[in-house]
Formats: C-alpha cells, sequence, structure tokens
C-alpha cells in the first residue's frame, strides 16, 4: 500500500468520526446534551438570568422537604450557572462594559456563593440571610442587562 493511500484511509475514517460525532447517542455520567453542554445550561444570558432567580429561590423556600443530595446537585448547579454568565453575555450583542459588569458580578457571585452554599444545602435560608442578600444585590444590575437587550432584540425585529 503506497503512503498516498493509507493518507486517504485515515483521511475517510476521521471524516466518517466527524459525521458521526453529533449524532451519537452515547449516554455519559455527567448527562450532557449531544453537543457536549450540560443540561442545566441556559440556552442563553437571559435564561441564565431567570435561572438564577429561580433556583435561589428555591434555597429560601421552607415548603420543600429537604433533601440533602438534590441540594447539594442543586447548589452545585447555581454555581455552574453564575459562572457561565459572562460565557452567556459573550454570546449576546452586549457592549463590552457591560459585558465587563457581568464578569465582575459573576466572580463575585460565585465567591458568595461559595461561602454559603454548604449551610443552605442543610437548611433553607432564614428571612434576612445576609449572604442570600449579598447575593440578591447582585440581580437588578443582570436584570437590567436583561430589559436592554429584549428591547433591543425587539427593536430589531
Amino acid at each position: 500500500m503506497s503512503n498516498r493511500s493509507g493518507v486517504y484511509s485515515i483521511s475517510g475514517f476521521l471524516a466518517l468520526g466527524l459525521l458521526a460525532g453529533c449524532n451519537s447517542h452515547a449516554s455519559s455520567a455527567t448527562e450532557e446534551d449531544e453537543h457536549g453542554a450540560p443540561p442545566h445550561k441556559p440556552a442563553g444570558f437571559v435564561e441564565g438570568v431567570a435561572a438564577i432567580h429561580d433556583r435561589l429561590a428555591k434555597f429560601q423556600t421552607t415548603d420543600i422537604p429537604l433533601d440533602r443530595e438534590a441540594r447539594r446537585q442543586q447548589a452545585g448547579e447555581l454555581k455552574d450557572i453564575i459562572q457561565w454568565l459572562p460565557e452567556l453575555a459573550a454570546e449576546t450583542d452586549m457592549r463590552k462594559s457591560d459585558w465587563d459588569s457581568v464578569h465582575a458580578a459573576a466572580k463575585r457571585m460565585a465567591a458568595r456563593w461559595d461561602e454559603i452554599a454548604a449551610r443552605l444545602v442543610d437548611r433553607p435560608a432564614e428571612p434576612g440571610d445576609a449572604g442570600v442578600a449579598a447575593l440578591e444585590q447582585e440581580l437588578p444590575a443582570l436584570d437590567r442587562l436583561v430589559q436592554t437587550l429584549s428591547q433591543t432584540t425587539d427593536a430589531a425585529s
């Protein structure tokens, strides 16, 4: 076999692998979708901010039965979403200065979440919890950016 036919064989094999890549139905232990994104990853920045609101509220609810393992997973997922905010914001037409604000807020929120997550796994946040309040202080600025993006999208339609 010549070197040229070997190159063609390898190229053909690689092409078949690439074509099959996205259509693979193999399941993984991390339960990622077919493109490698975990199922809790929001589709975009707007959905990410909404997910933070929703998930943070669940850690303050006392009427849900306490399942430590489920809450531990939820705590990890909330941190993931917080950390994805800059990436999700970068996928929008957000100004650089606004992205910088998102990035800084996400860093502050992730650090604060690291400080309080372990105790919120064990019990819901009390009303007026200082750690939760510090996280919630970041949300109005993110909500304004969501509103700005929504208005920009509506104007472009």
